[in-house]
């Protein structure tokens, strides 16, 4: 009886113990030190230059805008285009009401031809009284006040013609026209509104000509000078800018230079997009891997590098930028060291490895 029980107590710690062994037959063994050499693909890991960037925030803007705004006190009486409208030189922007300008014009005129005719009298009695004072049929001082009157109206002529053509130039400017050619980036008014000069009525960029403003560091501003090159990073796009502006003044709130630098022709970028501003600023010696040769387990990014009997040995690393094939190795690696290209499911900790070339 006393077997029996030893028994019952004893089964399911050997069911358990059993279930546990067939579990761990499952996963992947791997091969221990005594196990036969695998060939696989090793490298040396090889340092190499690479540039050090500064990188800030920037802004792209139209090295051309125009903020449009009419000459004349009126309202608004047609609008021709809106934001986002390609505009060409001289084209048709909006209409102002000129209705007092026609009025100003006709008075214009009418002070014009008055003039005319004050002058037309002017000049007769002036040539008349001329004839007469040679004769001395006429006293002097009636000859000079009739020649001072014919000078005030000949004088009057000149200011009414000159009264016209301002009238005329004004009737000009009802008419509000694109100075460049380029994009409607703002709008700023109705049509109805009322315009009055100075105040801003369209904005107009010329997107061929783009630069990008940013506020960069001291120590990015020291490594810059007019001309030199600077990168702009707009998701995957990466484009090449040269400095046109530098200010020597710093902000004083945050201690940054405002730089300003052109971007190629047919950047594909738009004025108002946000981007990265990368300045050099020195050089670093940087460890690549081939990507195959960074493997991911239980959450862990590691590297098989071999010792000197060539046993792969798992190295954890803090992994960097991809570029290309290649993966960065910010730490967890030397130059110099051994490390398994292709480990696949075959290499594991402690494998002897017989290495090949990749």
């Amino acid at each position: 009886m006393n077997r029996i029980r030893l028994l019952l107590r004893v089964a399911p710690a050997l069911t358990a113990a059993l279930l546990l062994t067939a579990c761990g037959r499952s996963q992947h063994q791997y091969p221990t030190q005594g196990a036969t050499a695998i060939r696989a693909a090793v490298a040396v890991v090889t340092p190499v230059t690479e540039t050090r960037y500064a990188q800030s925030p920037g802004t792209v803007v139209a090295a051309q805008t125009a903020r449009i705004a009419s000459r004349l006190t009126g309202y608004v009486r047609s609008l021709a285009v809106d934001v986002g409208d390609h505009v060409q030189a001289g084209q048709l922007l909006l209409t102002i009401d000129n209705r007092d300008v026609e009025a100003q014009v006709t008075q214009a005129h009418a002070v014009l031809a008055s003039a005319r005719a004050a002058y037309s009298d002017a000049a007769f009695n002036y040539e008349r009284y001329s004839n007469l004072y040679r004769q001395q049929a006429v006293t002097r001082q009636e000859y000079e006040s009739i020649k001072r009157t014919y000078a005030a109206a000949r004088s009057g002529v000149s200011a009414a013609e000159a009264g016209l053509a301002q009238a005329d130039a004004q009737r000009a400017y009802a008419e509000v026209r694109a100075p460049f050619a380029g994009v409607i980036t703002a709008r700023l008014i109705e049509a109805g509104d009322l315009a009055t000069p100075g105040r801003p009525l369209l904005v107009i960029d010329a997107p061929a000509h783009l630069e990008v403003h940013s506020q960069i560091t001291p120590r990015a501003y020291a490594a810059l000078g007019t001309g030199k090159t600077v990168y702009v990073v707009n998701g995957a796009t990466r484009l090449a800018a040269t400095v046109v502006q530098l200010s020597p003044a710093a902000d004083p709130a945050t201690e940054t230079h405002l730089i300003k630098a052109v971007l190629p022709a047919g950047s594909g970028l738009a004025p108002g997009a946000y981007v990265n501003v990368q300045v050099p600023v020195g050089t670093y010696r940087a460890l690549f891997v081939p990507d195959t040769a960074v493997v991911t387990r239980a959450g862990l990014t590691e590297v098989f590098v071999l010792d000197r009997r060539n046993r792969a040995q798992l190295h954890m690393v803090r992994i960097g930028e991809h570029r290309g094939a290649n993966t960065g190795i910010l730490s967890g690696l030397t130059a110099g060291d051994r490390i398994v290209v292709h480990p696949g499911d075959v290499v594991g900790n402690g494998s002897l490895i017989e290495p090949a070339l990749p």
